[in-house]
């Protein structure tokens, strides 16, 4: 069996260069990719044999599920070509390559979406009040899970103002008046009164590869939102006490080590004048760093919070040779979520990248003194030393960047950090133990062929 790093820079020949660059380039395709094949492997796939197993006529007789399934595929290998799914086709390839992307997302959502209704369909105790209005929760995941979610949920208006359900902690965000377009046997839409509940719920024990249904019960009396404790630009729970700065970096105390990661999450910005194969540097490169200073809470919930950060980052425009005296604002929205008992902050990112030739990266100085950082591949968690190898002699300059699939991490035994991002596969990790992760390197795509 062949374990860990199975890459390797090109020491002698011609034929066989690394190009680690490929992982960084076109990031807005990694993630489309990322996104389309978690949509299809992970959800809709369980959640029809899910459906098959309960209620829908057996795999192979024709029906239209597995033929979309199978369209879903065939779109998203044409897009695993490797110029393709590395980034380094032409700009009119990469478009439909976000065609492809948008298909597969379609066809699976909508596969996930009947298969869903069907189960729910067929849902039927005997002994049941007709009218009964139920949630029908599913777990695609191999293992039983509990789970903070958000529910958009709508109810006839006769249930009432507010809702129950029983055995789930509810924390109402918003409700509202509506209307619902139902349809009957006639097939023409019916319109109905509603209210619309916008709710945080903890979920317990759903069933690994199955299902949980429980019942709504509505109330005469509106829900009320109950504050939660996001002040003072502080998240906390049992586990973790997060203080967002003025900068919009972000200390966090993981409580039962004492351990605190402090100046988190700050972003940077240089010259990139390689191509979609490799980074490059100007010949006079400088680093930039972000200030985002525009911080207020969105979500302040006993289930939830939520903290925000945003502010123009201002980067050279672009670079040729020498760095721009010309300057643009780089827009940058962080956003950093606490949920109760979680041991762990989501953070998301929005940035509108306005600038040419640069390389922007999120880095969390981790304080943690290791020589090693660890990554997941496809089928092995890889150990790969920091410091980049001496390469007198060899064909190709390594570099101190590597590849992720889920997640990247640092520890020293004692106490560790890690990211997990969704669909950016380039991290580095620096010798004073920053990590930087990569968002975007906006390089030019130079065909060399």
């Amino acid at each position: 069996m062949l374990t860990g790093e199975r890459r390797a820079y090109l020491k002698t020949g011609k034929w066989t260069y690394l190009f680690p660059g490929t992982i960084s380039a076109r990031t807005y395709l990694k993630q489309a990719d990322f996104a389309a094949y978690t949509e299809l492997c992970y959800i809709a796939e369980p959640l029809n044999v899910i459906a098959s197993f309960t209620c829908l006529p057996p795999p192979g007789d024709g029906g239209v599920t597995d033929r979309y399934l199978e369209l879903g595929w065939r779109y998203l290998l044409s897009n695993h070509s490797h110029d393709a799914n590395g980034g380094c086709a032409p700009d009119s390839v990469c478009r439909d390559m976000e065609y492809r992307y948008r298909k597969v997302q379609d066809i699976a959502e909508i596969v996930s979406e009947d298969a869903m209704a069907y189960i729910a369909k067929n849902l039927s105790p005997d002994g049941q009040a007709k009218d009964i209005v139920q949630l029908v929760i599913y777990n695609t995941l191999p293992y039983e899970r509990s789970a903070i979610a958000a529910l958009d949920i709508e109810v006839p208006a006769e249930l009432g103002k507010g809702i129950n359900i029983e055995g789930v902690k509810l924390q109402p965000i918003q409700s509202e008046k509506s209307s619902i377009f139902v349809d009957n046997i006639w097939d023409v839409p019916t319109i109905l009164d509603s209210y619309h509940h916008r709710v945080y719920a903890e979920i317990d024990n759903i069933p690994a590869m199955g299902y949980k249904v429980i019942e709504i019960k509505g109330s005469p009396a509106k829900m009320q939102k109950r504050p939660g404790i996001a002040q003072n630009g502080v998240l906390e729970n049992e586990y973790l006490r997060a203080k967002v700065n003025n900068d919009g970096t972000i200390d966090v105390l993981y409580k039962p080590t004492g351990k605190l990661y402090k100046g988190l999450n700050y972003f940077t910005s240089q010259g990139e004048v390689g191509n979609a194969w490799k980074h490059e540097s100007p010949e006079f490169d400088r680093k930039y760093k972000s200030n985002l200073s525009q911080i207020y809470i969105t979500e302040s919930v006993e289930l939830s919070e939520t903290i925000v950060c945003e502010g123009d980052f201002a980067v050279p425009e672009s670079c040729a040779v020498n760095p721009s005296d010309i300057y643009v604002n780089v827009h940058i929205k962080t956003s950093y979520t606490l949920d109760k008992d979680a041991e762990y902050i989501r953070v998301r990112t929005e940035v509108n990248n306005t600038a040419k030739d640069h390389w922007l990266r999120a880095n969390f100085p981790t304080g943690i003194k290791t020589e090693y950082s660890y990554s997941d591949s496809h089928f092995d968690i890889v150990r790969r030393d920091i410091a980049i190898p001496d390469s007198t002699g060899w064909v190709e300059q390594p570099f101190g960047t590597q590849p992720l699939r889920t997640f990247a991490a640092v520890t020293d035994n004692n106490d560790g950090f890690s990211v997990m991002p969704k669909g950016l596969f380039e991290y580095e990790v620096y010798g004073d133990s920053t990590m930087a992760l990569t968002l975007i390197r906006a390089c030019r795509i130079k065909l060399a062929v």
